[in-house]
């Protein structure tokens, strides 16, 4: 599943998203850098649903697993070290 995903804002508990129209936040939770943590974590069942200009929208898993893996990505290509929830 390909997605056009734009970090749209990130806080110390969510990273905002922005697809297609459609809006989402990935909550999670950040750890102080140089301690041998990641910089942030995505909790796994985010992000679980988009809001869109006509209601909310629930996000099913394959589509959910798709967005994590690209927020992941373009994070990482930042210099973020941000993990996936075990």
């Amino acid at each position: 599943m390909t997605l056009e995903i734009a970090i749209a804002y990130t806080t110390p508990s969510r990273i905002d998203i922005e697809c297609a129209g459609k809006k989402a936040s990935l909550q999670g939770e950040s750890f102080a850098r140089g301690h041998g943590s990641p910089d942030f974590v995505v909790f796994a069942n985010q992000p679980a649903c988009w809001d869109t200009p006509f209601g909310k929208e629930r996000i099913e898993e394959a589509e959910r697993q798709a967005i994590q893996a690209q927020v992941l990505g373009l994070l990482r290509a930042r210099g973020w070290s941000i993990e996936l929830e075990q």
